[in-house]
Order: C-alpha cells, then sequence, then structure tokens
C-alpha cells in the first residue's frame, strides 16, 4: 500500500473511527478520562470493601452455626443414651 494513501484514509476515517470509540466508550460505561477512572477505581474498593464485611459477618455466622450443631449433636447423643438405657431397662 501507498503511505500517501494511507495517511489520506486514516485523515478521511479516523476521526470516524475515534467518534465511534468515543461513543461506544460512553455507551458501555467506559469513559477515557482520569476523573471517571478514579470513580471507578473508588467504586471498586468500596465494592472490595462490601465483600470483605460481608464476608467476615458470614464467617462469624458460619462459626455460631457450627457451635450450635455441637451443641445440638450432643445433646442428642446423651438423649440417644438415655432412651436407649430407658429401653434396656424397660425390656428387662
Amino acid at each position: 500500500m501507498d503511505p500517501t494513501l494511507v495517511i489520506e484514509q486514516l485523515v478521511r476515517y479516523g476521526s470516524t473511527a475515534a467518534l465511534v470509540f468515543v461513543v461506544a466508550g460512553f455507551v458501555w460505561g467506559v469513559v477515557l478520562t482520569k476523573g471517571h477512572h478514579t470513580e471507578i477505581v473508588e467504586l471498586w474498593r468500596q465494592r472490595l470493601t462490601d465483600a470483605e464485611d460481608r464476608y467476615k459477618e458470614l464467617s462469624r455466622e458460619n462459626q455460631d452455626l457450627r457451635q450450635a450443631l455441637v451443641l445440638s449433636n450432643s445433646q442428642a447423643t446423651r438423649a440417644t443414651g438415655a432412651l436407649a438405657q430407658v429401653v434396656g431397662e424397660h425390656r428387662q
């Protein structure tokens, strides 16, 4: 290809391509400005903080549920043992 032809086509279609790129960026929420970039970074930081808080909350809840399970398992074991003793005494 002739370099002058390439430059000519770039001049002719380059501005249209840039316009399409910028409009598509706005449509899909990707704006090439520093202010928007910092806004996006802050938004993701907030999301990560929220996710970490939720993770900690779920971990605490999970621990509480595990403790409740251990207690109910121990109570069920004792109740089963007591029932077995009563049934054993009743059969004798």
